[in-house]
């Protein structure tokens, strides 16, 4: 599970977002898809990016 996370996590930053050498990426996420956020911030170093990390506490959202 965890290498299809990995190989999503590629794929989102390199051929859907686009992400280039030098940019500023912001990943969003909530306490339920942290670990998916930590790997995309990898794929954007590996890209030559700079991530920053917004995390909000799911709570706020509510159940819908």
């Amino acid at each position: 599970m965890e290498n299809k996370l990995k190989n999503a996590a590629e794929r989102i930053i390199r051929e859907s977002a686009l992400v280039r050498a030098g940019e500023l990426v912001l990943i969003i996420h909530g306490a339920h898809n942290r670990n998916f956020a930590g790997l995309l911030a990898e794929e954007v170093i590996r890209a030559g990016a700079l991530p920053f990390l917004w995390s909000f506490n799911d709570s706020v959202i509510g159940d819908f």
